[in-house]
């Protein structure tokens, strides 16, 4: 199978770590080692050619170090940035302001998400926790709950109605039953660097620094391919 590129996002001055779509795919956010998140209409022609992306808006001026990671709320009101400063902060899209500043993370951000609702944030961390955070409890500055059964930095996050995946430098994906209280672990036998989905929540696609993208089912762990 041939792809074509359809867009290209410039303007980052760096590496690019994440850039993530809102709910309906009409826009998409970046961030890099820049310090900077560029908001992107990657259906609209931008000024660099045919097949660049049109660049809307860039925030900067929060993070003291790069941007790993950024999520965007359902309503595209507002978004929220993680960095190698340990901070998570929570900004207006319109104004471009901060709302609110997430600590308690002793080492760099890596990766942050919301539940299906907005409601929760999860955030993952080089200091081996993920951390829950409840997002409309304005008055709240500590985690709701902190999962630290992880040996490594935890490189990615996944948020269910009530399960939470998260992988890990330590080869392993683990899942959180929240209903359950039960957790699972598949070991991939080689540092995890990212994970992803299906629409239908069955599998799991993993990312390892041996170079394969692995494709397995969520509830049995069984291995179905690699990539």
């Amino acid at each position: 199978m041939k792809y074509e590129c359809a867009r290209v996002l410039r303007g980052h001055d760096g590496p690019v770590f994440a850039v993530r779509f809102n709910e309906k795919g009409t826009y998409c956010m970046s961030c890099g080692s820049d310090r900077t998140i560029r908001l992107w209409n990657p259906h609209r022609e931008g000024t660099d050619g045919p097949t660049s992306a049109l660049m809307i808006k860039t925030y900067k001026g929060l993070h003291g170090y790069e941007i790993r990671d950024v999520a965007i709320e359902n309503d595209n009101s507002k978004f929220v940035s993680c960095g190698r400063d340990k901070a998570v902060f929570q900004w207006d899209v319109a104004s471009g302001k901060t709302i609110r500043k997430f600590e308690g993370h002793v080492s760099s951000v890596n990766a942050v998400t919301y539940n299906d609702d907005c409601s929760v944030l999860a955030t993952a961390s080089y200091d081996s926790t993920v951390r829950l955070w409840d997002v409309r409890a304005r008055n709240s500055f500590v985690p709701i709950q902190t999962l630290d059964d992880f040996t490594d930095s935890v490189t990615s996050v996944l948020v269910t109605d009530h399960e939470i995946v998260a992988s890990c430098v330590d080869g392993f994906v683990r899942t959180y039953d929240l209903r359950a209280g039960l957790l699972t672990e598949d070991n991939l036998h080689h540092p995890v660097t990212s994970l992803a989905m299906t629409s239908d929540l069955n599998c799991i696609v993993a990312s390892t620094t041996k170079g394969h993208i692995r494709l397995f089912e969520s509830k049995s762990g069984v291995e179905l391919n690699a990539y």
